[in-house]
């Protein structure tokens, strides 16, 4: 049923991502499922210890692209045009 909420072009906010956050003897956590109508899958736990744990489910390599983009690497190059 998340095609009723979902709309292209809309974007992830400051608002659903506070909506997400919590704090308690876990840690800071962010728990998305579906983000009116996107399905994010995703949750961060960050402990008092400062371990972070990253879980992704129903989303193929989104763990995988997520840990690439915050290393700085780069998933797509430019294809050289030729003539």
């Amino acid at each position: 049923m998340s095609e009723l909420d979902f709309q292209p072009g809309d974007e992830f906010t400051v608002a659903d991502f506070f909506e997400c956050l919590t704090f308690g003897e876990r840690g800071l956590c962010l728990h998305t499922d579906y983000v009116r109508g996107r399905s994010m899958k995703t949750d961060v736990t960050i402990r008092p210890d400062g371990s972070v744990t990253l879980t992704t489910w129903g989303r193929g390599q989104s763990a995988l692209r997520w840990l690439d983009q915050l290393q700085g690497k780069k998933r797509i190059a430019e294809v050289p045009v030729t003539r």
